[in-house]
């Protein structure tokens, strides 16, 4: 789903290589923007050849996919605001989320828990999702 929002947010563009992943079939709704996705480096599978596409995402990926999309598609990187980006589950953000979540977190695009907790394996709900796609695209760019 959160590949289908990001491909529609940039126009839905032609895409020139096939789908690298093997469980994503030509004939499904989310083959296009997957397809896409992964040709300009913003979505990875869980391998080279597998996409996963039924899992839940996690809250960190989510994070990251919009860090790539913003930083690395749109070149329109996140300002850093200052935003205190410590929690206590810090040490759970896998190695290769890090930049990016820390990233949206500094920049005042998401926040932790009330408990001081950031959760990163826990599933984004689209309630979430769709609250941090809100604010990202609402930011006026002097502000990115």
């Amino acid at each position: 789903m959160l590949a289908t929002v990001i491909y529609r947010m940039a126009g839905s563009p032609e895409y020139e290589a096939a789908c690298p992943f093997e469980d994503v079939d030509a004939g499904e709704w989310y083959y296009s923007a997957v397809t896409w996705c992964a040709e300009n480096k913003i979505v990875y599978g869980r391998s080279e050849t597998v996409f996963d596409p039924t899992t839940d995402i996690s809250r960190q990926e989510m994070m990251v996919i919009l860090y790539r999309y913003f930083n690395l598609y749109l070149k329109e990187p996140l300002k850093d605001l200052g935003k205190d980006a410590h929690f206590t589950d810090e040490a759970d953000i896998a190695d290769w989320a890090k930049d990016g979540v820390m990233e949206m977190v500094r920049a005042d695009v998401i926040s932790g828990f009330e408990d001081g907790t950031l959760r990163p394996f826990e599933g984004a709900t689209r309630a979430q999702t769709a609250s941090i796609i809100s604010g990202l695209t609402s930011l006026d760019k002097t502000k990115r």
